[in-house]
């Protein structure tokens, strides 16, 4: 049995399934408890407390959909007891530690210790979802071992439980959950990938709280200048609407890359906006590319889903007072050698009016709010699933 303290029932519920669960749990401090019924009678008996819900971990017969997750996910920052059942028999109690020994080696086996060994677990995972046809959801919720497992060894022992909003965050991502809230000054916000906690909540933000914005403005003509020089060559440009989905929104815009999936681009190109881009101290790039937007066309309202990514536009060439952003209910219009930053959580459109392309360059990095373990969880997560052949997981 589990006792829980300070917990979220309803996400409880969710998670575990009463006389069918099995649960590991690590870290455990064991202790006697003694109660007293109504009646007066008194029951003494062992148990296991767990100060971290992260340190028990579901096995098996959970609820569908949190088989190898951690229980933090359910069970927010409550503190768990685990009491044993005292009527037992002596082998039922045998086959129940051999049982719970053979499914931990089975959850140990499915989690690597390098990023191929991690990947290799991914892709297991993958087709054995395919088969259950769970696929989208199932390979979602793998990736919370593997990438636990990494940022513990590549931190230090306890780091992956400092990532209880990533784990959080992907669970909903695999149960299909959308956030969505709306604000009365800033406007509409929905997020798919929602980490809890990130403020301000706003769909500008001022760019003199990144100092480097300051040091991009001042290398603006040296950027332009750059992409001048690569604008009309053959293969530099590549849709920049990277699924079917996107089509309906940004069917006409470009882009050029710079920086993808945490790899500086290798073409022999952008070597000055690169040299530039690292040298911005307190930048954490998740991505960087050029994008380019033809005369007279719009990019419709959407949500990049994910909150834990904010956005920065360097205008680089375009009409003046021609080409504006939507973001929320704020509009601003872009000026050449001009930094605007913002939340593309926030519903947001743009146009082009003038009769000229409008050239950006465009950063996206990781909202300030993460610590460099979520950070970096996330960054796995997205290479791990991208890396993952899975035909829902796009």
């Amino acid at each position: 049995a589990l006792s829980f303290y300070n917990t979220e029932l309803r996400k409880l519920d969710q998670a575990i399934v009463p006389m069918r669960t099995l649960l590991s749990v690590q870290q455990a401090a064991f202790k006697q408890v003694s109660v007293t019924t109504p009646s007066g009678r008194r029951h003494s008996y062992a148990c296991a407390a767990v100060s971290n819900p992260a340190d028990v971990s579901i096995l098996s017969g959970g609820a569908p959909g949190v088989t190898g997750a951690s229980l933090s996910i359910a069970a927010a920052r409550s503190t768990v007891y685990s009491t044993g059942a005292a009527n037992q028999s002596q082998d039922k109690e045998v086959s129940s530690t051999s049982a719970t020994k053979q499914q931990l080696k089975k959850s140990q086996d499915n989690v690597g210790r390098t990023l191929a060994e991690c990947q290799q677990c991914m892709i297991r995972a993958a087709h054995e979802a395919s088969e259950n046809g769970d696929s989208r959801a199932a390979v979602i919720r793998a990736v919370v071992p593997q990438v636990r497992s990494l940022v513990e060894i590549e931190f230090q022992s306890g780091a992956g439980d400092r990532l209880q909003r990533v784990e959080a965050m992907l669970q909903r991502v695999a149960r299909g959950e959308v956030f969505e809230d709306e604000d009365e000054e800033e406007g509409k916000r929905c997020a798919l990938g929602y980490v809890d906690g990130l403020e301000p909540r706003l769909a500008f933000h001022s760019p003199d709280g990144w100092p480097w914005t300051a040091e991009l403005k001042s290398h603006w003509t040296e950027i332009r200048d750059e992409l001048r020089k690569h604008t009309d060559r053959t293969g530099v440009w590549v849709p920049g609407a990277y699924a079917a989905s996107d089509l309906q929104y940004a069917q006409d815009w470009d882009i050029a890359g710079v920086l993808t999936a945490g790899k500086w681009e290798d073409k022999g190109r952008f070597t000055a906006t690169q040299r530039i881009l690292k040298r911005l101290e307190g930048l954490h790039p998740f991505e960087a590319f050029f994008a380019r937007m033809p005369p007279h066309s719009t990019i419709a309202t959407h949500s990049d889903n994910m909150n834990y990514i904010l956005t920065a536009h360097l205008a680089l060439e375009l009409e003046p007072a021609m080409s504006s952003l939507r973001v929320g209910k704020h509009e601003r219009d872009w000026e050449e050698g001009e930094v605007m930053v913002f939340d593309t959580t926030f519903l947001h459109s743009a146009w082009n009016d003038s009769d000229q392309h409008r050239h950006v360059l465009v950063l996206r990095f990781w909202h300030p709010g993460l610590s460099a373990e979520e950070r970096r969880a996330l960054h796995l997560a997205h290479t791990l699933l991208a890396n993952t052949p899975n035909r829902e997981i796009g």
